[in-house]
């Protein structure tokens, strides 16, 4: 992914999670790996939204429940 790529990328998600946090969102589940970076970067820049942290995506969307 290129640097313009990546700022693009980032732009975005900053975007959908600022919208997600206007509509209500409180608390997001979080499984980082190198496809979701841009989204848990933007989830992590929102003082609003409490991150929650999981390394397996299936514990995640268990606790989400």
């Amino acid at each position: 992914m290129t640097h313009d790529a990546a700022r693009a990328a980032l732009a975005y998600t900053s975007a959908f999670v600022d919208e997600m946090q206007r509509a209500g969102v409180r608390h997001v589940c979080v499984s980082p790996g190198s496809r979701s970076t841009p989204l848990a970067l933007a989830v992590a820049g929102n003082s609003k939204i409490k991150t929650w942290i999981h390394i397996d995506e299936r514990c995640s969307a268990f606790f989400a429940l």
